[in-house]
């Protein structure tokens, strides 16, 4: 009889984040999971407490790959607008992510959140000249409004971008336009 193959850890946040990107959080169960990495629920439970450590470890991947994936329009003057725009186009392409994101980490609990916050918040202090007060109400109005459209708009209405890109264009250049010194 040939040796079992062991499943780390990695391997099935892999299998349950692929399930997830398909067909959403609540699609990830034991028996999903092990038919992904085609092998039994037992490495499941050696690896993690409970599906809901399992789910959680997927948000983190889905949090953390955003934030990898995006990093680059960190080097942009315009960072904030580009995240914004980024992330109604990820949420467009996968919309699970908004569905299951708990609000807690989208608003504000998270690590990650905070050291993206700060680091656009000393860009926009830097490039645009923004005292902090105003650097944080610009991001605080862009970011509402993006969370506001994702919320709002369907799925479908998602899908053309081009309109709420517009808008958040408009927004931000004229609120940029009148909190500059």
């Amino acid at each position: 009889m040939p040796p079992r193959e062991r499943f780390n850890r990695h391997m099935i946040i892999d299998a349950a984040y692929q399930i997830y990107l398909e067909s959403g959080m609540n699609a990830i169960t034991t028996r999903a999971i092990a038919q992904a990495i085609g092998g039994s629920t037992q490495p499941i439970f050696s690896q993690f407490g409970s599906l809901d450590e399992v789910r959680a470890a997927v948000l983190d991947k889905a949090i953390s790959s955003f934030s990898r994936q995006h990093s680059r329009d960190f080097d942009s003057p315009h960072a904030l607008l580009l995240i914004s725009k980024d992330l109604i186009e990820t949420v467009t392409k996968n919309p699970h992510l908004l569905l299951s994101l708990p609000l807690n980490t989208m608003l504000g609990s998270s690590e990650l959140y905070h050291e993206s916050k700060r680091r656009l918040l000393d860009q926009l202090m830097d490039v645009h000249h923004l005292t902090e007060q105003n650097a944080n109400m610009l991001y605080m109005i862009i970011f509402s409004e993006t969370i506001g459209i994702l919320f709002a708009a369907s799925h479908e209405q998602l899908e053309n971008q081009a309109m709420f890109y517009h808008f958040l264009d408009q927004m931000y250049y004229s609120l940029l336009k009148k909190l500059q010194p």
